[in-house]
């Protein structure tokens, strides 16, 4: 198995390359960059879904935990 960078260091490294990478008409920095930022909004969907809910986690085989574990999400000491 590969090594999962966290994905808040993927995101930056997406938009880095968005604009780096050079292509004639554009579209694979549009792609790239748009990518970045559907994969950002997707993390903080899942932030905000878990924070609003996460107290009706019943175990392990959640998907509440399941999300949580997916994208590594610690909760705020104040929560815990």
């Amino acid at each position: 198995m590969f090594m999962r960078t966290s994905d808040d260091t993927l995101i930056k490294a997406l938009l880095i390359l968005s604009q780096d990478i050079q292509s004639e008409d554009g579209v694979a920095n549009a792609a790239i960059g748009e990518g970045a930022l559907r994969l950002s909004e997707l993390v903080e969907g899942i932030r905000e879904v878990l924070m609003d809910n996460l107290h009706l986690a019943d175990g392990e085989d959640c998907t509440l935990i399941k999300l949580k574990q997916l994208i590594k999400f610690d909760l705020p000491e104040e929560i815990e």
